[in-house]
Protein backbone atom coordinates (compact mmCIF):
# COMPACT_ATOMS: atom_id res chain seq x y z
CA UNK A 1 0.00 0.00 0.00
CA UNK A 2 2.85 2.28 0.60
CA UNK A 3 4.44 1.67 -2.58
CA UNK A 4 1.19 2.43 -4.89
CA UNK A 5 0.90 5.83 -2.46
CA UNK A 6 4.14 6.73 -3.56
CA UNK A 7 3.71 6.55 -7.43
CA UNK A 8 0.37 8.59 -6.59
CA UNK A 9 2.59 10.94 -4.87
CA UNK A 10 5.04 10.92 -7.92
CA UNK A 11 2.42 11.37 -10.27
CA UNK A 12 0.57 14.48 -8.44
CA UNK A 13 3.79 16.39 -8.53
CA UNK A 14 4.46 15.63 -11.97
CA UNK A 15 1.14 16.45 -13.17
CA UNK A 16 1.59 20.03 -10.77
CA UNK A 17 5.03 20.73 -12.09
CA UNK A 18 4.33 20.43 -15.40
CA UNK A 19 2.52 23.14 -17.43
CA UNK A 20 -0.51 21.78 -18.89
CA UNK A 21 -1.28 20.85 -22.53
CA UNK A 22 -2.61 23.87 -24.72
CA UNK A 23 -6.16 23.15 -25.77
CA UNK A 24 -6.72 21.13 -28.77
CA UNK A 25 -9.46 18.91 -30.25
CA UNK A 26 -9.76 15.03 -29.29
CA UNK A 27 -7.87 13.57 -32.19
CA UNK A 28 -4.93 16.46 -32.98
CA UNK A 29 -1.57 16.07 -31.89
CA UNK A 30 -0.57 16.86 -27.84
CA UNK A 31 2.09 19.40 -27.76
CA UNK A 32 5.79 18.16 -26.06
CA UNK A 33 3.70 19.29 -22.47
CA UNK A 34 1.29 16.77 -23.56
CA UNK A 35 3.49 13.85 -24.53
CA UNK A 36 5.26 14.48 -21.30
CA UNK A 37 1.89 14.03 -19.57
CA UNK A 38 1.22 11.29 -21.39
CA UNK A 39 3.92 9.78 -20.31
CA UNK A 40 3.47 10.21 -16.91
CA UNK A 41 0.18 9.05 -16.88
CA UNK A 42 1.48 5.32 -19.09
CA UNK A 43 4.01 5.80 -15.78
CA UNK A 44 1.10 6.05 -13.46
CA UNK A 45 -0.75 3.31 -14.75
CA UNK A 46 1.70 0.63 -15.67
CA UNK A 47 2.76 0.72 -11.88
CA UNK A 48 -0.80 0.06 -10.82
CA UNK A 49 -0.46 -3.18 -13.43
CA UNK A 50 2.89 -3.87 -12.43
CA UNK A 51 1.20 -4.01 -8.42
CA UNK A 52 -1.51 -6.26 -10.12
CA UNK A 53 -4.49 -3.79 -8.69
CA UNK A 54 -7.81 -4.80 -10.61
CA UNK A 55 -7.76 -2.73 -14.17
CA UNK A 56 -10.91 -1.26 -12.94
CA UNK A 57 -10.05 0.01 -9.67
CA UNK A 58 -6.75 1.61 -11.50
CA UNK A 59 -8.76 2.95 -13.46
CA UNK A 60 -10.72 5.07 -10.67
CA UNK A 61 -7.66 5.92 -8.96
CA UNK A 62 -5.95 7.52 -12.51
CA UNK A 63 -9.61 9.47 -12.18
CA UNK A 64 -8.63 10.63 -8.96
CA UNK A 65 -4.96 11.65 -10.07
CA UNK A 66 -5.57 13.16 -13.20
CA UNK A 67 -9.16 14.31 -12.65
CA UNK A 68 -8.33 17.84 -12.22
CA UNK A 69 -5.96 18.09 -15.19
CA UNK A 70 -8.88 16.31 -17.51
CA UNK A 71 -11.31 18.73 -16.30
CA UNK A 72 -9.62 21.58 -17.33
CA UNK A 73 -7.83 19.80 -20.53
CA UNK A 74 -10.74 17.49 -21.62
CA UNK A 75 -8.53 16.74 -24.63
CA UNK A 76 -6.64 14.87 -22.47
CA UNK A 77 -9.60 12.49 -21.40
CA UNK A 78 -8.87 9.89 -24.52
CA UNK A 79 -5.15 10.17 -23.38
CA UNK A 80 -6.07 8.95 -19.89
CA UNK A 81 -8.09 5.82 -21.22
CA UNK A 82 -5.72 5.13 -23.81
CA UNK A 83 -2.49 5.27 -21.52
CA UNK A 84 -4.22 2.53 -19.00
CA UNK A 85 -5.10 0.43 -21.90
CA UNK A 86 -2.10 0.17 -23.27
CA UNK A 87 -0.36 0.20 -19.70
CA UNK A 88 -1.76 -3.30 -19.30
CA UNK A 89 -1.29 -4.26 -22.57
CA UNK A 90 2.19 -4.47 -22.44
CA UNK A 91 4.30 -6.32 -20.39
CA UNK A 92 8.02 -3.66 -20.03
CA UNK A 93 8.80 -2.01 -16.70
CA UNK A 94 7.06 0.99 -16.04
CA UNK A 95 9.39 3.46 -16.89
CA UNK A 96 10.82 2.03 -19.83
CA UNK A 97 7.03 1.73 -21.33
CA UNK A 98 6.48 5.59 -19.79
CA UNK A 99 9.94 6.31 -21.69
CA UNK A 100 9.00 4.67 -24.54
CA UNK A 101 5.40 6.19 -25.03
CA UNK A 102 7.01 9.85 -24.28
CA UNK A 103 9.29 9.52 -27.23
CA UNK A 104 6.87 8.03 -29.54
CA UNK A 105 5.10 11.02 -29.11
CA UNK A 106 7.29 13.73 -29.60
CA UNK A 107 9.55 12.33 -32.54
CA UNK A 108 6.05 11.86 -34.55
CA UNK A 109 4.94 15.60 -33.29
CA UNK A 110 2.15 13.94 -30.91
CA UNK A 111 0.81 11.79 -32.84
CA UNK A 112 -1.84 9.52 -30.98
CA UNK A 113 -1.80 6.87 -33.39
CA UNK A 114 2.15 6.78 -33.03
CA UNK A 115 1.70 6.47 -29.01
CA UNK A 116 -1.24 4.19 -28.70
CA UNK A 117 -1.05 2.12 -32.03
CA UNK A 118 0.35 -0.95 -33.19
CA UNK A 119 3.71 1.11 -34.44
CA UNK A 120 5.14 1.43 -31.09
CA UNK A 121 7.60 -1.63 -30.65
CA UNK A 122 10.13 -2.79 -27.86
CA UNK A 123 13.10 -4.40 -28.60
CA UNK A 124 14.64 -5.80 -24.93
CA UNK A 125 17.95 -6.48 -26.51
CA UNK A 126 17.88 -2.93 -27.87
CA UNK A 127 16.13 -0.39 -25.82
CA UNK A 128 15.12 2.46 -27.41
CA UNK A 129 12.11 3.73 -29.99
CA UNK A 130 11.09 2.04 -33.26
CA UNK A 131 8.28 3.73 -35.21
Amino acid sequence: MLRLRAVQVVALLAVFAAPPPAAAQDAEPLTQNGCILAGDMVLTARSLAVEKVEREHAGRIMAHIYGGLVEKYPEMLPVRDKTLALAYARAEPPRDLARLVATACMRSGGDQGAMFGTRIKWHPQRPGLRL
